[in-house]
């Protein structure tokens, strides 16, 4: 399931601007859409928002993307910078983001000050983030045009220049910006799987195989260990997610298609040689495994093609 967390700035909140257009635009299209009300953000303090996001996040994973307005995009990377090596995201949409300011209110110098020093890694950000997309107004009161070859250089955005609309420029709704289509089309452009060629696909090996045995694995809830005959004369031992929707009595005796030349994988103490392939119901915000098996039965081993 394909998640969008979208990040408002300073003094922003979820309704702002073109915050619930965008919203919609996604849930239409099957994403799920949080926009966070982010604490205090007339008084915004980073490690807050950043300890914030990551509750709202939750465990974030590859198909896990953000959009972010001005402050928020520093959230975002403060956030990324602080996740574990190893995590990868979806990508994110940057509008307006910053690493310096101008025309910086009287009183507001302090608090700026702490989101001005970048002490997290950018680097490190920039790898856990993957691709970043970036909008930049040429006549933002508050961002200066110099901001577009930091983001380029340190954070690897690929970035663009638009019309930020309004006495700002700064894409806010408080100019009236109550719709960003550039944000919308980068996003879905951002999350689109990538084309492949035939010679891509050929390189999957798709088999049918029946299932001989299932037993739970000790210490995972989700996990069923699944022996399947695939037609090589000794059956394989195979992972499977979908102990919490199946009974081990349910599947012995089904006819599944398995990728068979997947790198073997250690689960719970257990190796795991091959991947059965399932559909996904996602319907009410679910993320429910499917069994598909074929309407009349195959020898195992016949490939799928």
């Amino acid at each position: 399931m394909k998640r969008v967390f979208i990040v408002h700035g300073w003094d922003g909140f979820p309704g702002e601007g073109w915050f619930p257009w965008l919203k919609i635009e996604l849930e239409k299209r099957g994403f799920t859409v949080t926009v966070p009300a982010m604490p205090n953000p007339s008084d915004p303090r980073p490690e807050l928002w950043v300890a914030h996001l990551s509750s709202i996040v939750g465990k974030p994973d590859a198909h896990t993307y953000f959009v972010g307005h001005s402050m928020g995009c520093q959230t975002i990377l403060r956030y990324a910078a602080s996740l574990p090596v190893e995590t990868r995201l979806g990508g994110a949409i940057f509008v307006a983001p910053w690493a310096t300011l101008t025309n910086i209110e009287a009183g507001k110098q302090e608090m700026a000050k702490a989101w001005l020093d970048l002490s997290f890694d950018p680097e490190k950000a920039r790898k856990i983030v993957g691709s970043i997309f970036a909008f930049f107004s040429p006549s933002d009161k508050w961002v200066p045009i110099e901001n577009e070859g930091w983001f380029k250089e340190k954070v690897g955005a690929t970035t663009a220049r638009a019309d930020g609309k309004g006495v700002n420029g700064h894409f806010s709704g408080s100019d009236g910006v109550v719709q960003l289509p550039e944000a919308l089309d980068a996003l879905l452009k951002l999350a689109a799987a990538p084309h492949i060629t035939i010679d891509d696909f050929a390189k999957v090996e798709i088999k049918m195989g029946k299932i001989l045995t299932a037993e739970r694995i000790e210490g995972s809830d989700k996990l069923l260990k699944l022996s399947i005959d695939l037609g090589e004369g000794s059956p394989r031992t195979i992972c499977s997610g979908i102990a919490q929707y199946y009974q081990p009595e349910e599947v012995i005796g089904k006819m599944v298609p398995v990728i068979t030349n997947l790198a073997p994988r250690k689960m719970r103490g257990v190796e795991s040689n091959g991947m059965v392939i399932m559909a996904v119901n996602e319907e009410q915000g679910g993320h429910v495994p499917v069994l598909l098996s074929p309407l009349k039965e195959v020898p195992p081993g016949s490939p799928v093609s």
